[in-house]
């Protein structure tokens, strides 16, 4: 994971974000990941799930172990 700023996003176990409408209103939403085996074993993110085409998906980085 060389992008930094991805790296970033995919390891966070949840993120407030907020949304501008046009009309100058916002809406407050928490993502929450619900990747299980973030932090397990150094594994720092990426993705899980499931689609109908597909089926059982993982994607996951995982740094050095410490040792």
């Amino acid at each position: 994971m060389a992008n930094s700023a991805f790296r970033f996003y995919v390891s966070q176990r949840e993120r407030k974000i907020a949304i501008q409408s046009a009309n100058g209103g916002q809406s407050a939403y928490l993502l929450r990941n619900t990747n299980e085996l973030l932090g397990v074993n150094s594994i720092d993110g990426v993705k899980t799930g499931t689609t109908a085409r597909a089926g059982q998906c993982v994607i996951i980085s995982c740094g050095k172990p410490p040792g």
